[in-house]
C-alpha cells in the first residue's frame, strides 16, 4: 500500500529488500527508489555509477527501461542503448546541474560483467533467482563505496527458475529483525 510504499522512500538503510508476489510492482519501485537517488545525485559534481543485476542481462531490463523512460519525462539528458541482447547502458545528466549518471545492466550468469568499477547503487532484480555465489559476488563489489543495495524478489516460484533460499532467507530475516543498515518491505501479489 501507499504507507509501505513512502516508508520505503524515505528508508535510509543501505540494504533494502522489496518483497512481493507477481506483478507486485517491484520493479517499478525499484527503479523509482534509484530516480530518486539520480535526481540528488545530479545536484553534485560527481559521475555515479548504477548497476542492474539480474540473473541474466534480460531480467534487469525492466528497471532499465523504467529509469529511462521516467528521466526522460522529467526532461534529463538521456542517451541509452536498445541493444536487443546483453548488457545496456545509460548515460543520465540534466542541462545546468553538475552530475553525470551511469546505468549499467550486469547478468550473474556472466562473472566478467560483476567487475570493473564499483558501483554507489546495486539494483538486484530477481534476486531469488541469481545463485549464492553471484549474492556474494555482488555483496563484495558494493562494499568498496558502501554502495545502496536494493534487492528485488519474490519467494513464489512456478516458473520452473531456480530459486535460491538465500534471498528467501535474507529477506525473511530483514523483515523479523530489521536494523538502521537493512530494512524489508512486502508488496503484495496483484489481483
Amino acid at each position: 500500500g501507499w504507507d509501505s510504499f513512502l516508508e520505503a522512500v524515505c528508508c535510509t538503510a543501505r540494504v533494502i529488500y522489496l518483497l512481493g508476489g507477481w506483478r507486485a510492482g517491484k520493479s517499478a519501485r525499484a527503479a523509482f527508489l534509484a530516480l530518486l537517488f539520480i535526481i540528488d545525485w545530479l545536484m553534485t559534481p560527481q559521475q555515479r555509477l548504477i548497476w542492474l543485476v539480474g540473473p541474466d542481462y534480460e531480467q534487469a531490463r525492466p528497471e532499465y527501461h523504467y529509469i529511462r523512460l521516467w528521466c526522460v519525462a522529467l526532461g534529463m539528458q538521456v542517451e541509452a542503448s536498445s541493444a536487443q541482447q546483453g548488457g545496456l547502458l545509460m548515460t543520465i545528466s540534466m542541462k545546468g546541474m553538475p552530475g553525470r549518471i551511469e546505468v549499467v545492466t550486469k547478468s550473474a550468469t556472466d562473472p566478467n560483467s560483476l567487475g570493473g568499477l564499483a558501483p554507489d547503487l546495486l539494483i538486484e532484480c530477481e534476486a531469488g533467482q541469481i545463485s549464492d555465489e553471484a549474492d556474494m559476488w555482488v555483496d563484495g563489489r558494493t562494499a568498496e563505496k558502501n554502495a545502496i543495495v536494493i534487492k528485488v524478489g519474490t519467494f513464489e516460484n512456478d516458473d520452473g527458475k531456480a530459486q535460491f533460499v538465500h534471498f528467501e532467507q535474507q529477506g525473511a530475516d530483514a523483515l523479523e529483525n530489521p536494523t538502521p543498515r537493512r530494512m524489508a518491505f512486502r508488496l503484495p501479489t496483484w489481483e
